[in-house]
């Protein structure tokens, strides 16, 4: 079954941008900046319009490219930056695995080896419970990843998010079938039950998208097979407000919290478990 998955761009009135999309998006060519190379889309298209009005599109005419997809952990990789935490829970499911890499030096990151994993509960100053896993480098840094309920919500730096994907990345080379079976287990909630999140495809094949969507004049425009007609003088102040952002997504229901997909499915794969 295909899913449709929705990325968030801009272009200028030469749409150079569209016009190279609407013949095959080049996915090679993508960059993903501080997690490595890679297209991102977003899983819903109420989250690719928050993105643009956000300001996070340069050019003045958002663009919203919808393509047919079927995600899968071979093609597709988890945004660790958006699903830090879901990401963090796993390394703390794994963290025997993390201790046997650490030893043999099997995780190296910009020249830098991971030389001792830990899990850790303890007591914070405000006298909650709150858990990490402990990561101790060759050069003498040390790095906490906050795994529990209060960082559900959260999102990391990028940079965070490089070292944890650079980390998983390393245990799905010696163990496919567990990294695999997590992040088919996250896609699929994701899809399955509408919830918004951030994917990159890393896939070889050319993506197609089946429909491509430009704002102009105030107004979402239909430029699947055609750009529309607009003025040579730039609107750099063409972005959707909030309302027009929410008539795009049809009423949906009260989506499952992210906290239940943690407990309920990713702490069902009989993943190695120590504390």
């Amino acid at each position: 079954m295909n899913n449709t998955v929705y990325h968030a761009t801009s272009d200028d009135n030469s749409f150079e941008v569209v016009n190279s999309f609407r013949n095959g998006i080049k996915t090679s060519l993508a960059q993903g900046y501080g997690q490595g190379s890679g297209f991102y889309v977003w899983t819903t298209k109420e989250a690719a319009l928050n993105h643009i009005e956000a300001g996070f599109t340069n050019k003045p005419y958002p663009v919203i490219i919808s393509i047919q997809a079927k995600p899968n952990p071979k093609e597709w990789d988890i945004d660790y930056e958006v699903n830090y935490p879901s990401a963090a829970l796993f390394l703390k499911n794994n963290i025997q695995i993390l201790q046997e890499l650490a030893k043999n030096k099997g995780i190296q990151i910009e020249g830098v080896y991971l030389t001792n994993a830990s899990y850790n509960e303890f007591i914070g100053k405000d006298g909650n419970d709150y858990s990490s896993v402990g990561l101790e480098w060759s050069n003498g840094s040390t790095q906490g990843i906050g795994v529990g309920k209060d960082t559900f919500e959260e999102s990391a730096s990028i940079q965070d998010a490089k070292i944890v994907g650079s980390i998983i990345n390393v245990i799905q080379q010696k163990y496919p079938d567990i990294v695999n079976a997590w992040e088919q287990r996250v896609l699929d909630f994701f899809l399955k039950n509408g919830q918004s999140t951030a994917l990159k495809y890393i896939g070889q094949q050319d993506l197609h998208p089946s429909k491509i969507e430009i704002f102009v004049n105030n107004n979402w425009i239909d430029a699947t097979n055609q750009n529309p007609a607009v003025s040579a003088s730039n609107n750099s102040s063409n972005l959707p407000n909030k309302d027009q952002i929410q008539t795009q997504q049809p009423m949906q229901t009260q989506e499952p919290k992210l906290s239940y997909f943690l407990n309920n499915y990713i702490g069902k794969l009989g993943l190695v478990k120590n504390r």
